[in-house]
């Protein structure tokens, strides 16, 4: 018994009752698309979001791209790497609240002053100490 009509046929429509589902490797979910598909020694593996891709590494290995069977679906297979710094001492500017960047600003002057006044404190002490 055919669920599909010969206009769903002709337009490429598929069968809703036939349609397979792929369980995730990585969070066990039943799926109808997958996102990465492998082929590990002769097993499929199926990874169904980018969410669930980004550890993959962890799992498969740093070189796990060479498994994938859809290859086509990805441009340029790049690792990807955060290589941000955090740096916790950062202050952020804000051009909206004119009282907080008026205050940073005068911050960051002073820091020039007291950094032009110690190396200008450097050069007349070495001078002097080589006298």
């Amino acid at each position: 018994m055919n669920n599909i009509t010969f206009t769903d046929k002709v337009n490429r429509k598929e069968d809703v009752s036939v349609r397979k589902e792929y369980k995730c490797d990585k969070c066990m979910k039943n799926k109808y698309k997958y996102f990465i598909h492998m082929d590990i020694d002769g097993e499929d593996k199926y990874i169904c979001s980018y969410l669930c891709s980004k550890d993959m590494h962890i799992t498969y290995g740093k070189g796990y791209f060479q498994y994938v069977v859809n290859t086509e679906d990805f441009n340029h297979p790049r690792p990807l790497v955060d290589n941000v710094v955090n740096d916790k001492f950062k202050v952020n500017k804000d051009i909206y609240d004119s009282e907080r960047y008026d205050f940073l600003c005068g911050l960051e002057d002073e820091d020039k002053r007291v950094e032009l006044l110690e190396t200008e404190y450097g050069r007349y002490s070495s001078n002097s100490d080589s006298e």
